[in-house]
């Protein structure tokens, strides 16, 4: 197949495209999209090989506990369904600090990642708490 955006040649399995469009890659933490060449690999997670942004691998390397706005890690269900809930916690006027996100997820991530951290552009000074979908009864009863 041939790249859409820039006109490299892929194997059909390595298509991040839908339908007729087929691109080369997508960083798999913020959806960014770029060349095969471009591609990083985190150091963290041997035998992980999904590719990254240049943006993405330096955030993970430097352990940046704020991610990128697009990151959308694969989500964990917490409590037994069928509805579950997320929660987008917008904090302003705080600062954009790893080390005040760190202390938050901290609480929130005791024993198991239940939230996570990220940019958002509509803040002017902070970034956002994110859950990963849960019961209401479990966000009542066993959230931090």
């Amino acid at each position: 197949m041939v790249c859409h955006e820039c006109g490299t040649r892929i194997w059909q399995d390595d298509d991040a495209g839908t339908g007729a469009t087929h691109l080369c890659q997508r960083c798999t933490r913020c959806g960014v999209l770029f060349h095969m060449d471009d591609a990083h690999y985190s150091s963290d997670a041997p035998g992980e090989e999904e590719p990254l942004c240049r943006a993405c691998h330096k955030r993970l390397e430097r352990g940046h506990t704020i991610q990128n706005y697009y990151c959308k890690p694969e989500p964990i269900f917490y409590g037994d369904g069928p509805r579950y809930f997320g929660v987008e916690l917008e904090i302003d006027s705080g600062g954009e600090s790893n080390v005040n996100a760190e202390e938050l997820l901290q609480i929130a991530n005791t024993g198991e990642e239940r939230a996570y951290c990220k940019h958002d552009g509509s803040l002017e000074d902070g970034f956002e708490i994110v859950t990963h979908p849960m019961t209401l009864a479990y966000h009542q009863e066993s959230m931090p």
